[in-house]
């Protein structure tokens, strides 16, 4: 995917007068990109969109006018864009409330170590996400990759048979299949 280029960001103050129209339809682009899995994980696979979008709103909320500011943050945001043969993704870990941050926290310690998050293609592969970075603590946002091969490519696109995620960590064990809306749109991705 090409990178979200300087000129693409408004400036604060357009920005701001376009986002109460922008912000919904951002949020339902946002809701058919993901998926929960279990309880207490949301998975959103990110495109152009969401990441211009993240931009955008960062910028706002720092209030960036600087080119140079901006531009490192295009640079942070830019690198969870897919690559070739990529999906990527961002993990979100859903705490009930504070009360339980800790709890939940714990629950997740070491995720990133063992491939327990993955994708199941219809032909019975799986693609297991990698961390990028490996987080060094419990972090309640981690950003995934799936990397697929040209096999595993063709097989996400054969839509007669389900595609879905799954976890197995510990004792949380969940799977959940890929929506007809989210599978088209990752094959596109992939494209």
């Amino acid at each position: 995917m090409q990178p979200v280029a300087l000129d693409e960001i408004d400036n604060i103050y357009d920005y701001e007068r376009k986002r109460s129209k922008l912000r919904p339809q951002m949020m339902a682009l946002k809701k058919q990109r993901s998926l929960r899995l279990g309880p207490a994980l949301l998975l959103t696979f990110e495109n152009r969109e969401t990441i211009r979008y993240y931009i955008q709103e960062a910028a706002r909320a720092e209030r960036l006018l600087q080119t140079e500011a901006l531009q490192r943050l295009l640079d942070e945001y830019n690198a969870m864009l897919p690559g070739d043969n990529e999906l990527r993704a961002t993990l979100y870990l859903r705490i009930a409330s504070k009360d339980t941050i800790r709890e939940t926290l714990h629950l997740f310690e070491g995720l990133h170590i063992a491939e327990t998050i993955r994708i199941a293609l219809p032909d019975g592969t799986t693609i297991p996400a990698s961390f990028s970075p490996p987080p060094k603590t419990p972090q309640p946002v981690y950003h995934l990759t799936f990397r697929f091969d040209p096999p595993a490519k063709q097989s996400l696109g054969k839509k007669d048979r389900p595609v879905s995620l799954e976890i197995d960590y510990r004792t949380y064990q969940h799977r959940a299949e890929v929506s007809a809306t989210l599978r088209e749109l990752l094959w596109k991705d992939l494209q």
